[in-house]
């Protein structure tokens, strides 16, 4: 079965170098899928040609890989506002560490994320959760506005700046529609 795409679509007004075609902010597919469905729904006269990898499965992930990744860095201390409990494969902690690219001199408080079980891990619910707390803990010190191009859906920006929760959020925000346009542009079970 292809991976659950997660919420929200884009606002038609809303599309930018961010949110470019109105697909979820997590889609469900591998690149090759999405520029075919690009080239598709945006009748691109392109010369694409997307060649499938032997031995690919949708339930491969990362880390097995042996690839290097380098996580995002952390924010500012959230820890009491994030439950971990309620973020099935993902273990936080607080942590201090030195700027490696920042205005920021000395050392900084934040928070280590470590993804335990990408199988159990939703992702944009996290990241839907982590905005929410921002704006309940950092009030004036965090500008939402950003967000908003982020997820380049009015609707449930002013969900979360209204208070709402992520679950509330992407429970407003069917993806059916999308589900059955992405049907056609897949290439792996």
């Amino acid at each position: 079965a292809p991976p659950p795409a997660a919420a929200p679509l884009p606002d038609a007004d809303r599309l930018s170098f961010v949110g470019y075609h109105p697909i979820p902010v997590q889609p469900g597919m591998t690149i090759g899928e999405l520029a075919k469905l690009f080239a598709g729904e945006k009748h691109l006269t392109v010369d694409l040609t997307v060649i499938p990898l032997r031995g690919y499965h949708r339930s491969m992930l990362w880390a097995p890989t042996g690839l290097p990744s380098r996580p995002p860095p952390p924010n500012p201390a959230l820890l009491q506002a994030l439950d971990a409990e309620a973020h099935p494969g993902l273990h936080l902690d607080t942590t201090t560490f030195p700027p490696t690219a920042s205005k920021f001199a000395g050392s900084l408080n934040g928070l280590r994320l470590a993804v335990d079980d990408p199988t159990q891990f939703q992702a944009v619910r996290f990241g839907l959760t982590l905005a929410a707390a921002l704006l309940q803990t950092q009030g004036d010190r965090w500008r939402p506005k950003h967000l908003l191009t982020l997820l380049g859906n009015a609707a449930a920006y002013r969900a979360l700046v209204d208070g709402k929760s992520a679950d509330e959020v992407i429970a407003a925000q069917p993806l059916d529609g999308f589900i059955a346009r992405r049907a056609g542009f897949l290439l792996y079970p």
